[in-house]
């Protein structure tokens, strides 16, 4: 067995499932598939954040002879961060089955997992807070120490 095998065996690719809940509480049988907050996809996400800041940061930099400042526009970096924690999140769902029913518009049928779609599935404030509170249970930064 690959050095590979035995770390990923049961780790942060590994995908769980989520069985979503309505606003009342009853089963839907809906599901989602997530992984840890760590996974290859939201490991991509903070990069992509990284390089944005980095970005933002050398644009509103000023040189005046051999003083260097930095004039960050007000919100900026923590829109920026407010959006990777968003999409890591995003990032984390893998797939789902909604049993053929549609995201919005009951003539689409049921979405494709895409970034797009993934996004306005997290907006519904019934089921992104399922989703991210099972990422957080699965994600081993939330375990408690012993």
């Amino acid at each position: 067995m690959a050095i590979a095998d035995k770390a990923y065996r049961n780790g942060y690719e590994q995908e769980f499932e989520l069985e979503l809940l309505d606003g009342e509480g009853n089963k839907t049988g809906w599901r989602v598939w997530v992984k840890d907050i760590t996974c290859d996809a939201a490991v991509a996400v903070t990069e992509e954040y990284r390089a944005k800041s980095t970005d933002l940061m050398l644009r509103s930099s000023k040189v005046d002879g051999d003083n260097m400042t930095v004039d960050i526009p007000e919100g900026d970096r923590g829109k920026l961060w407010q959006s990777e924690v968003s999409d890591k999140y995003i990032a984390c769902i893998s797939r789902w089955d909604f049993q053929g029913e549609a995201l919005v518009n009951d003539d689409d049928g049921e979405p494709d997992c895409t970034y797009e779609n993934k996004v306005i599935f997290m907006r519904m404030p019934v089921f992104a807070p399922q989703v991210t509170a099972k990422i957080d249970a699965i994600s081993g930064f939330t375990k408690p120490s012993k």
